[in-house]
């Protein structure tokens, strides 16, 4: 990437996301505008060194708490690696427990390339929402049966 591209807008932390904060002292009080996490292994590198679940999972509990309104977390999973798969549904399940009424989480998943990464945001709104009724909840597609529920 070019770094005279985006100027002071970003900043880059070359860190292990098990701990956020060493970040508090650069995020302002109304919180980071994002969070943005690149799971698996670091491509071109050792392989056998991967995100652990459980550091990612204290990540994204601690991203929620510092995200600003309006601010997103993107995740990006690799689900094709060993831990891959089981990363890719615990970061989905701690996603979703996200409140609706302040949070909007989507998954975008390429549907002809089954061991490809797939993204989750987590979008904060920006004014809080009523909470909506369970039965607004999207229905989830269950591939090997072929039906929704």
């Amino acid at each position: 990437f070019d770094k005279d591209l985006i100027g002071s807008r970003v900043s880059f932390f070359e860190m292990n996301h098990r701990d956020l904060t060493p970040l508090d002292r650069f995020i302002p009080p109304e919180g980071a505008r994002a969070f943005v996490y690149n799971l698996g292994y670091l491509p071109g590198g050792d392989k056998t060194m991967t995100t652990l679940v459980e550091d990612t999972l204290r990540s994204l509990r601690s991203a929620a708490e510092r995200t600003a309104l309006g601010g997103i977390i993107c995740v990006t999973c690799y689900r094709g690696h060993a831990g891959g798969a089981e990363e890719t549904a615990l970061v989905r399940e701690e996603l979703v427990k996200l409140p609706q009424s302040d949070w909007r989480v989507v998954e975008h998943t390429p549907l002809n390339w089954p061991a490809s990464p797939i993204l989750i945001t987590a979008h904060r709104f920006e004014m809080p929402r009523k909470k909506l009724p369970k039965r607004n909840v999207a229905p989830i597609y269950e591939a090997e049966k072929g039906k929704l529920h």
